[in-house]
């Protein structure tokens, strides 16, 4: 077999990359599966001694799997999984991404009993949390539960014990279980203190459910400037103190944000709350081309434009969460409702809202 030579795979990846941006789908995808053949055909004891191909192929099986997910050629997608896992560093790694893939196909019960099957025969905590996603994407909570408590007994890590903590987190919150909630992000946090910046969420979440007192502990606890005055002007919001609240979203607006993405949100929340859309329009452009086109804030932009009226430019905005959400796991046809249920308080003009409505999950609730 002639040598073979790193950089050409890496220049056919570069380039395969470009055509999946210029939205050449069946090219880009050619491009990948042609660094995973020619690859795919080394010994794996050859792969780990040239470690640069081993992981080129990595790259560009995980890329070309994705690429074939987007286009929802599942059974494509899989077959490279196959292909490749015994040449991969992480087998079990690349067939839980198999199992993964037959549920979004469909084959969902299929798809979980190899992921626990998977998980009972080599119990570790990335197995039982990846069974535990998919249980909690398929919203079956007390399944989703048991894989994450399992997963938290066999965590090595902090790190990894605060994931657990997180996503139980999100169960008990789902299933109507406050304290327990609480419980989880409190020592989800203990154990990564990272994770602190996101209090916010909880701020929110406890905002919607009525807790202002427990909501308020959150708020005044965030590090962030933007994100403590708007959330401490939604709690008056709520609370029926709309005057309180409109002293509050202006103070937010004399802040100059930044990049992190949740205090981006923020301001452009108050600023369309304060009924000053353009303000929201004007920081849009300011942001870097990845910042801006993250799904909450698109949505802030989409909602600014439809404020004034302009419904084509909301339209494309809108369109690209759903882009987003597409591609996203677990993948989603529309914006959430919670979303629309704030868009519609904020735009009065119900020709407007016609024409926006669609983009948004109104199964949820949203009317």
């Amino acid at each position: 077999m002639p040598v073979e030579l790193a950089d050409s795979y890496e220049s056919i990846y570069r380039q395969a990359i470009a055509q999946m941006s210029a939205g050449n789908a069946d090219e880009a995808i050619d491009s990948m599966l042609r660094i995973v053949n020619r690859l795919s055909r080394f010994r794996p004891e050859t792969l780990e001694r040239k470690s640069d191909l081993q992981q080129m192929l990595a790259s560009a099986s995980g890329s070309a799997i994705e690429f074939l997910r987007w286009q929802k050629r599942y059974d494509e997608a899989i077959a490279v999984c196959q292909q490749v896992a015994d040449l991969l560093p992480s087998p079990e790694d690349v067939r839980r991404r198999s199992a993964s893939l037959m549920i979004e196909k469909g084959e969902i019960e299929d798809g979980l009993a190899r992921l626990r099957q998977m998980a009972e025969e080599t119990p570790v905590f990335a197995a039982w949390v990846s069974l535990g996603a998919e249980h909690l994407a398929l919203e079956q909570y007390s399944e989703a539960e048991a894989c994450y408590q399992s997963a938290l007994s066999l965590a090595d890590s902090n790190e990894e014990a605060a994931a657990a903590n997180r996503a139980l987190f999100e169960i008990y919150k789902e299933t109507g279980r406050k304290e327990e909630a609480l419980s989880a992000w409190n020592m989800a946090v203990v154990l990564d203190a990272s994770l602190a910046d996101d209090r916010y969420q909880v701020a929110r979440w406890l905002i919607a459910e009525g807790d202002l007192q427990e909501a308020k502990k959150y708020i005044d606890r965030d590090r962030d400037p933007v994100r403590r005055a708007f959330y401490g002007g939604l709690l008056d919001s709520t609370a029926g103190r709309e005057q309180a609240a409109r002293k509050k979203w202006p103070d937010v607006l004399e802040i100059e944000v930044g990049e992190e993405r949740s205090a981006v949100e923020a301001w452009m929340e108050a600023a369309l709350r304060l009924g000053q859309p353009g303000d929201a329009i004007v920081l849009a452009e300011k942001l870097p081309v990845g910042l801006r086109s993250a799904p909450d804030i698109a949505v802030w932009v989409g909602a600014a434009h439809a404020m004034q009226g302009e419904v084509d430019q909301a339209g494309e905005w809108f369109e690209q969460v759903l882009s987003y959400f597409r591609r996203a796991w677990p993948s989603r046809a529309k914006i959430p409702a919670e979303q629309w249920t704030i868009v519609r308080s904020l735009i009065s003009d119900d020709q407007v809202l016609q024409h926006i409505e669609t983009f948004f999950d109104l199964s949820e609730g949203g009317m």
